[in-house]
């Protein structure tokens, strides 16, 4: 330590000859510092560490700012409480407003049926206002931008979006309205789209009008649905005569030795199918359809198909139009429990590994819609 780093406490220079380390003033001084009583002043530098006093001269010398800067720095303590109060706060609102979004979108989910229209419905809605408070929001965005500078363009609009949201954002809080409507605006329309979970993406990638069923199937049930019209046959009979004039005499499948109903297909067999009722159920919307189809010469009930192989999307679709056909009575002869009957309209692809004795549908799977029957 030099002594031109000294400094007297009247603000003045120390003299030229003055010697801090001179052991002779030290013991002038005796074991102590008679100013402040601190032991040891004869045995360091000659003057007292604790206040600065030179014996020798009977002067105080400034050490403080000294001592301050050979002492270490402590540690600054992180107070979690003063950092959150440093947050700004629009910040929890925004972060307030995409939990309650989100919390809506899993619910909506959650609680409505795959089957049901609300849900597509549900969804599209939330898509489109979410879509429409982010145009308004970034419309309003482009407004402020260029007030701020007059280089944007009507063109930036579309080609540099988060160019145009800086002058916003920069803006905060004052600005933080305009934020909060299309950061949300945004969220609500993505978690319309992929959380909802309830547009039919499939029918996006469908082009060109529906695939027909086959001709026997049309021709059948539109003869069977005239033939129960034109007459005061009950349908039971209608079948019966349709049957006959199929060239079949009744419905009793021919004898098992005629067939193996058994044998191991050696590819997918398929057959087009009038979906005639539906198995109804509380949240599922149905589980399972009941299926007629062509087969040994007659329109017949075959069996069903359960809601298992059929996708969500195309169940709320199926729904939504079976509940529009509901009818008293089956149009087909058919004997199964807790169904709603449909009018002869609807169609679908269906893929089966064989027929059982019964002649009914083993293992069937549900494998496309097809265009609907219109009768003349």
């Amino acid at each position: 330590m030099s002594d031109s780093s000294l400094e007297l406490v009247d603000g003045s220079d120390p003299p030229a000859d003055l010697d801090l380390f001179d052991d002779g003033a030290s013991s002038a001084a005796g074991d102590g510092c008679p100013e402040c009583g601190h032991p040891g002043i004869s045995k360091g530098p000659g003057w007292c560490a604790a206040c600065g006093f030179y014996p020798a001269l009977n002067l105080h010398i400034d050490v403080e700012q000294e001592q301050q800067e050979e002492a270490e720095p402590e540690p600054q303590k992180v107070d979690p409480l003063e950092m959150l109060r440093q947050i700004p706060p629009w910040v929890p609102i925004l972060l307030a407003g995409a939990v309650v979004l989100t919390i809506v979108s899993v619910a909506a989910r959650m609680t409505i049926p795959v089957t049901s229209m609300s849900r597509p419905i549900w969804a599209l809605s939330q898509f489109a206002i979410g879509f429409v408070l982010f145009v308004i929001a970034h419309f309003a965005a482009y407004l402020y931008a260029i007030v701020e500078d007059s280089s944007f363009t009507v063109l930036d609009i579309l080609l540099r979006p988060l160019k145009v949201w800086g002058p916003t954002i920069h803006g905060l809080p004052e600005t933080s309205k305009r934020v909060y409507m299309g950061s949300w605006g945004v969220l609500a329309a993505v978690l319309g789209l992929f959380v909802v979970d309830g547009i039919p993406y499939h029918k996006l990638w469908e082009l060109g009008p529906e695939e027909q069923a086959k001709p026997n199937l049309v021709h059948a049930v539109t003869d069977m649905a005239r033939a129960g019209e034109d007459s005061d046959m009950s349908m039971e009979e209608a079948i019966e005569a349709f049957a006959g004039q199929a060239g079949t005499d009744d419905l009793t499948p021919p004898p098992l030795d005629d067939y193996d109903p058994y044998e191991p297909p050696s590819r997918p067999r398929h057959i087009d199918c009038l979906i005639v009722g539906y198995e109804p159920h509380e949240l599922d919307g149905f589980t399972a359809l009941a299926l007629a189809g062509v087969h040994k010469g007659a329109l017949r009930y075959i069996g069903t198909v359960s809601n298992e192989y059929i996708n969500p999307e195309m169940r709320a679709e199926l729904l939504a139009q079976m509940e529009l056909l509901v009818r008293d009575r089956p149009f087909v002869l058919a004997r199964e429990e807790g169904f709603r009957w449909l009018a002869p309209k609807l169609t679908c692809r269906i893929g089966y590994d064989h027929w059982d004795e019964d002649d009914r549908l083993e293992s069937s799977v549900f494998e496309k819609r097809l265009a609907n029957i219109e009768q003349d």
